[in-house]
């Protein structure tokens, strides 16, 4: 049996199948579909794009769908996201996504730190600019206390 949340409006059942074929179809294809999906999903399908966002077989081609998960998954889509940043494919994605988090995520600082030391160049700027927003976000909120 499937445990995987179906589909909740038939608009959305062609964008969710197309993640889930068995092969894969082509990364243009996928990203695509997360790219549309972003657009058109709506609450009811939450559940479905948690499972796919989680989906490390869709790789980078599910950014568009961790995005989907800052702007409406609340913090569960935050927990997704954060999760995602083990997996090199989306990491820098995932960082960037940590940016837009209104109110700034300050206690996520422990989780991007150790990416301030990953060999490539570019996770360690974008884990820098990462922590330098947290970091202003708290200093600012301290200030704003003065």
């Amino acid at each position: 049996m499937n445990n995987e949340p179906s589909p909740h409006h038939p608009s959305t059942d062609t964008l969710f199948a197309q993640l889930q074929r068995d092969p894969l179809p082509n990364p243009g294809v996928l990203h695509a579909a997360a790219s549309t999906l972003r657009t058109v999903a709506d609450d009811d399908d939450h559940d479905h794009i948690v499972v796919l966002a989680r989906s490390t077989t869709l790789g980078a081609q599910r950014t568009p769908l961790l995005a989907w998960l800052i702007d409406h998954g609340g913090s569960d889509g935050l927990d997704v996201v954060v999760d995602q940043l083990a997996d090199p494919s989306v990491r820098i994605a995932c960082m960037q996504l940590l940016r837009r988090v209104q109110p700034t995520p300050t206690h996520l600082i422990e989780r991007v730190e150790p990416y301030l030391n990953d060999q490539d160049e570019t996770v360690r700027s974008e884990a820098l600019r990462t922590i330098n927003l947290l970091y202003l976000a708290i200093f600012a909120l301290d200030l704003s206390r003065a």
